[in-house]
């Protein structure tokens, strides 16, 4: 899993005479900061992967549940976050939307909007903790939709955030010593 120091990177030869340089700079930070928190996320996810549960007690057992689905909810939005400020960047640098961009960018919403909204469901839903979700194998299923949370929910925000600091580079110039 990869955590990115780009934004300072960039921001040491970006020139303040750019056109919104401050906003790009701005931007550029607090997008990498929210793939970031997204990756750390992940890794929180993992450890709860390898909790032996045998060893623990019921109480600790349903404290670990109720942690899991909450770092969960918290990947699905920092994740969404992150698409939401690099569809921004995105736009303020004038370059094209990776492909599927729009596609991802919902997947997350869908994801986060799920346990965002979900005291909305209570009084349509007699049994609103059937209708919450399971997860098997990296893999949560709402309503009969997959969402992934293993370590493969990285790699489409990696290859976004790697394709808007590759435009930057390209577009104001930078160059290797």
């Amino acid at each position: 899993m990869k955590l990115y120091k780009e934004a300072a990177r960039v921001e040491s030869y970006l020139s303040p005479e750019i056109k919104d340089y401050k906003r790009i700079v701005d931007l550029l930070h607090v997008t990498e900061d929210y793939l970031n928190l997204t990756v750390l996320q992940r890794k929180r996810l993992k450890v709860f992967d390898e909790t032996d549960f045998e060893a623990l007690d019921d109480k600790q057992q349903e404290q670990e549940f109720l942690l899991y689905f909450g770092d969960i909810h918290f990947l699905f939005s920092c994740a969404h976050k992150f698409m939401m400020l690099a569809e921004r960047l995105i736009k303020q640098l004038r370059i094209e939307k990776t492909p599927y961009f729009c596609e991802l960018k919902k997947y997350h919403a869908d994801s986060r909007n799920h346990f965002e909204h979900i005291d909305e469901r209570i009084d349509r839903h007699p049994i609103y903790r059937m209708a919450f979700s399971t997860v098997i194998n990296n893999r949560m299923t709402v309503n009969e939709i997959d969402y992934d949370v293993s370590d493969e929910v990285l790699t489409p925000l990696y290859f976004i955030y790697e394709y808007i600091i590759k435009n930057i580079d390209d577009k104001y110039g930078y160059t290797t010593v």
